[in-house]
């Protein structure tokens, strides 16, 4: 079975496609912004990513791995049925799928804690509870003694298409913290999508955009 790993010509994002009958050319769809792939495989060997359009041959060794700039788990854009295409990991681990695709949004995106927003700006974020000592960009309006000061850090950033896309990994926690109820480890992080679920020791936020 043929295996070939591009990046999508419409939004970026690398692909894994497999190509189980071994056949000449393979039409996919990007799961996340449905653009049309059209593939032609040489024996043994993986394809680099084209437009849909007339078929072009492409080439690469079998097994290389994908280009660099995915170093996130994906979360919450599930493989799109059909397509023999799969939204890559970082790490060579398979894609963490939790909820819907992102959709295109303008507004700043935001934590909600117990009713109350608290407002993400572009770049990074440290988030963690209130304290006048060690603050964090955003501080939470909570006495969770097991929430750090400077628990998480989201980074958002502004994608070519005018959306925002927002990650999130530990930063200077002593404790635990949980994704869409999986635990975050150290040096993993992961997209987040509207309604993502985040966990800081007794205290539950919700991802909004």
């Amino acid at each position: 079975m043929q295996i070939a790993r591009i990046t999508c010509p419409g939004c970026g994002i690398q692909l894994e496609v497999k190509n189980p009958t071994n056949a000449a050319v393979k039409d996919v769809k990007c799961p996340r912004c449905q653009k049309r792939i059209q593939l032609r495989f040489r024996k043994s060997e993986v394809a680099e990513a084209a437009l849909a359009g007339p078929a072009t041959e492409l080439g690469g060794q079998a097994g290389s791995t994908p280009k660099p700039g995915a170093a996130e788990t994906q979360l919450g854009n599930p493989t799109n049925p059909g397509t023999g295409a799969t939204e890559l990991g970082g790490q060579g681990k398979e894609p963490i799928t939790t909820g819907p695709s992102p959709a295109v949004q303008q507004a700043n995106p935001r934590l909600v804690c117990h009713g109350r927003e608290y407002t993400l700006q572009i770049g990074m974020n440290t988030v963690g509870r209130r304290s006048q000592k060690k603050p964090a960009t955003v501080m939470l309006d909570v006495e969770d003694m097991y929430m750090s000061r400077q628990h998480i850090a989201i980074n958002v950033t502004r994608l070519p298409n005018g959306s925002l896309r927002a990650t999130v990994r530990n930063y200077q926690n002593t404790n635990a913290t949980q994704v869409a109820g999986l635990p975050l480890a150290q040096g993993d992080e992961v997209v987040l999508y509207n309604g993502t679920t985040i966990k800081m020791g007794d205290t539950e936020i919700v991802y909004r955009q």
